[in-house]
């Protein structure tokens, strides 16, 4: 079986990572925790209740640990 990858999404990171993953192990790493448990609730409850809000909460949430990720960028 072949798995199928994507780039993170951290800023000028690059690395591969699994697809449906939002970025490579050491930049999420690199993510306060808080951050990390908010992408993933906000996640699954727009996976569990699909609609506008959910989509909102989820992105504005995924931003935010992009941004992290980006400043623990040496």
């Amino acid at each position: 079986m072949k798995t199928s990858s994507q780039i993170c999404a951290a800023d000028s990171c690059g690395a591969a990572c699994q697809r449906g993953q939002l970025m490579c192990k050491p930049c999420w790493y690199s993510v306060p925790g808080a951050l990390r448990k908010a992408v993933n609730m906000t996640w699954r409850t727009y996976r569990a209740e699909p609609d506008l809000p959910q989509l909102k909460a989820y992105r504005v949430a995924r931003d935010a640990a992009i941004a992290a990720a980006r400043e623990a960028r040496p």
